[in-house]
C-alpha cells in the first residue's frame, strides 16, 4: 500500500462526495479522509420566509398546509425542518465519536432566526413561532455538542441568539483561538465571562439591533455586551463592522465602549465603524492610545466582506487632533480621506488605502493631499487612491513617494470632447510649398485610462 501522503495528493482536488465514498472503500482510506471531511462541520439550515408570521393556526400543522393557499409553504416548512433534524444529528454523532470529534477543527453554526424576534416575544399560537421553537431545540442540541470537539480551533456563529448558556459552552473549548459572531442578539449580558486561555482573534459584525435589544439592567447595549466578549490581554485582531452600512452606529456606543476597555497591549489588527460625531471620533482616538502595538487599522471599512462603501452621508464635524501616541506603530492604514490626512503623518505607514470621503463622497481631491500623506517615517510602497479629476497626479506622484511600488488610482470616464481642441488642420494654414506633400490631419487626443483594482486585499 502507499504511504498516506501519496493518497492525500492523489485525491486533493476530490469534491465532498467523492471522499465520502472513498472512506467507505475500505478503513485505510477512512482513516486518511475522514479528518478533511469534519475538519470543517457546519449546521447551516437553508433560510426561510415567514409570510404566515404572526397569524394564529387553530389546527394542526399538517392540516394547515393542506389549504391550497397554504401548500406551496409546506414544502419550505419541511424542508427547512428536514435540514435542522439532520444537522442534529450528524453533530450528535460525530461529538459522539472520540476519533471524528478530534478532527474538527473549525465550526460554523447558523442560528437561523429569520424572525429576528425571541421566542417569548411573540404569540405561541402563531406558526413563525413553531418554527422559532424548533429552530431553538435544535441549535441547543448543537451547541452542547460544541464541547465535545476539543480541538476546535474556529467558531462562526450567525442569527444566534447569545444565551449565557451559550457563554458557558465557549468557555469549555481550550483551544479556541478565533470567535466571529454576525448578526447575533445578546439575550443577557456577558457575567463574568472567561474566555478561552488562546483566544486571540474576535470577529462581531453587527446589524440593525435597535428593535430587538432594549438598553436595560439585564439587557443592555450591544456596544456592552460586545465588550464583555474581548479578551483584553490576549486579544490580537479585533474586528466590529457594521455590515449593512446603514446603521446608527452611535446608539450602540461600540467605540466608547472600546475606549473604556482601557490598555489592549498585544492588538495587532482592528477594524471598527465609522464615527459619525466628534465624540465618536474622540472616543475612537482615545483607544487608540491604548494599542501601542496597532499595525493594521480599518476605519469605516468593512473587514468580512473586504470593502468600503459609504451607502450613507454623514454630516460634517471638527475632526480632533491626533496625538502622536495614537498608533505609533502603524503600518497598514485603510481609512476615509478626512483620517488618512490626520493619521497618517509620523507614522512608519507602508500600506495606504485611502477611500472617497463619507461627507461628499464622489468629490474630486486636490493635490495638496499628497504632501500629508507623503509624511510617513518609513518609504510607502502601496498606495490607492479615490478620484482625483483630470489633475496631472502621475507627473507629480513620484516627487512625493519616490519608492511606490504599486499604485491604485481611481480616474473619470473621459470623452474625446473633453479635452483641448485639436490643431487647426484647414489648408490656408499649411504651408503651399508643401500643399501636394501634406496628408489632411486628424489631431486627437490619447485617453489614458487606469482601471480600478477593487479587489485589492483589505490586510
Amino acid at each position: 500500500m502507499f504511504p498516506n501522503e501519496i493518497w492525500k495528493e492523489c485525491f486533493g482536488g476530490a469534491s465532498t462526495n467523492q471522499l465520502k465514498i472513498l472512506c467507505i472503500v475500505c478503513r485505510q482510506f477512512a482513516h486518511i479522509f475522514q479528518p478533511l471531511l469534519f475538519e470543517h462541520f457546519k449546521a447551516e439550515p437553508r433560510a426561510i420566509d415567514l409570510p404566515f408570521e404572526g397569524r394564529t393556526i387553530r389546527e394542526s400543522v399538517a392540516q394547515y398546509f393542506k389549504h391550497d393557499t397554504h401548500r406551496r409553504f409546506g414544502n419550505r416548512w419541511h424542508d427547512h425542518v428536514a435540514h435542522l433534524i439532520g444537522a442534529r444529528q450528524r453533530f450528535l454523532l460525530v461529538s459522539a465519536h472520540d476519533r471524528l470529534a478530534q478532527c474538527v477543527r473549525k465550526c460554523t453554526i447558523r442560528g437561523g432566526n429569520s424572525t429576528g424576534k425571541a421566542p417569548t416575544s411573540v404569540i405561541p399560537s402563531c406558526l413563525g413561532t413553531l418554527i422559532i421553537m424548533e429552530h431553538q431545540t435544535a441549535i441547543s442540541s448543537i451547541q452542547s455538542c460544541l464541547t465535545g470537539f476539543t480541538n476546535l480551533r474556529q467558531l462562526n456563529l450567525s442569527d444566534f441568539f447569545i444565551t449565557p448558556e451559550t457563554l458557558r459552552v465557549i468557555e469549555q473549548l481550550p483551544r479556541l483561538q478565533e470567535l466571529t459572531l454576525v448578526g447575533c442578539h445578546p439575550s443577557q449580558a456577558p457575567v463574568n465571562f472567561a474566555a478561552p486561555a488562546q483566544l486571540f482573534k474576535v470577529k462581531v459584525c453587527m446589524f440593525s439591533l435597535k428593535a430587538l435589544v432594549k438598553e436595560s439592567a439585564d439587557n443592555p447595549p450591544w456596544a456592552t455586551w460586545a465588550a464583555g466578549l474581548i479578551p483584553k490581554r490576549s486579544i490580537q485582531t479585533l474586528l466590529l463592522d457594521d455590515w449593512n452600512h446603514r446603521l446608527d452606529v452611535q446608539a450602540y456606543r461600540i467605540l466608547p465602549a472600546l475606549r473604556d476597555l482601557g490598555p489592549l497591549p498585544l492588538l495587532t489588527n482592528l477594524s471598527v465603524p465609522l464615527p459619525h460625531s466628534r465624540s465618536m471620533a474622540d472616543a475612537l482616538l482615545s483607544a487608540l492610545e491604548n494599542t501601542p502595538t496597532l499595525q493594521i487599522l480599518m476605519i469605516g471599512n468593512s473587514a468580512l466582506s473586504g470593502s468600503c462603501s459609504f451607502r450613507y452621508r454623514i454630516s460634517q464635524f471638527d475632526y480632533p487632533s491626533v496625538s502622536p501616541a495614537a498608533a505609533p506603530l502603524l503600518q497598514r492604514l485603510f481609512a476615509p480621506v478626512e483620517w488618512a490626512e490626520r493619521l497618517v503623518p509620523g507614522r512608519p505607514i507602508n500600506v495606504l488605502k485611502v477611500y472617497e470621503s463619507p461627507v461628499d463622497g464622489g468629490k474630486v481631491l486636490s493635490l495638496d493631499i499628497l504632501r500629508p500623506l507623503s509624511a510617513v517615517t518609513v518609504p510607502l510602497e502601496r498606495l490607492s487612491l479615490p478620484i482625483f479629476g483630470y489633475s496631472p497626479i502621475l507627473s507629480v506622484i513620484g516627487d512625493y513617494f519616490p519608492q511606490l511600488k504599486e499604485l491604485f488610482l481611481v480616474v473619470p470616464d473621459v470623452g474625446i470632447d473633453e479635452f483641448p481642441a485639436s490643431p487647426s488642420t484647414e489648408p490656408s494654414d499649411l504651408d503651399d510649398d508643401d500643399d501636394d506633400n501634406v496628408e489632411p490631419v486628424i489631431a486627437a487626443e490619447s485617453v489614458a485610462t487606469v482601471p480600478v483594482d477593487s479587489r485589492e486585499d483589505n490586510a
